[in-house]
């Protein structure tokens, strides 16, 4: 049975609605169905032009390489429908990496009124703002004129439900 937020009529708007967005990124995993990237974009299966319509089960997520070749027609929508099916992140069971992006000789965090800055020394300097019982929170290390976030989230049962690592984002798509 089809939940009552899984549609809404249209009201001249391409804008998915965003309990129609929260539904599908739930169902997609929070990441492209095909590849898993966690930065994505609403795709209906069936161009919007024709349905002009927000259907959650109609609706799926597509990185920004995958939406352009589906526009372009270069990736067969049954490839996406088979994709959907069976998205990147659930079969996982975690996102794929995506690399954060930063160089520069300084770094400062800010939390609250505290400030936090780390000039890099080479190679495997380590800041860590935010400690709980000897786990760092977040931490950066710097190196090479990079700055590398690690970053651990956890859930009330104290398993980790986002990690950042080195750069690298990871999500357990469980939650």
């Amino acid at each position: 049975m089809t939940n009552p937020a899984s549609y809404l009529p249209v009201v001249n708007s391409r804008n998915v609605p965003l309990p129609i967005q929260r539904e599908v990124r739930k169902r997609c995993g929070f990441g492209c169905v095909i590849c898993g990237m966690p930065l994505y974009e609403y795709e209906h299966m069936e161009e919007w032009a024709l349905v002009e319509r927000h259907v959650a089960d109609e609706i799926t997520l597509l990185c920004d390489q995958h939406h352009r070749e589906k526009t372009g027609g270069l990736l067969p929508k049954e490839s996406v429908r088979q994709a959907n099916a069976d998205p990147y992140n659930l079969r996982e069971r975690s996102s794929k990496p995506y690399s954060l992006h930063f160089s520069g000789r300084t770094a400062e965090v800010v939390v609250g009124g505290n400030s936090f800055t780390c000039d890099d020394q080479g190679y495997g300097t380590a800041m860590v703002p935010i400690s709980v019982d000897g786990v760092a929170l977040v931490a950066f290390l710097m190196g090479d004129g990079h700055l590398l976030l690690n970053l651990v989230v956890f859930d009330e049962y104290n398993v980790p439900v986002l990690h950042i690592k080195n750069n690298q984002l990871y999500f357990s798509t469980i939650p």
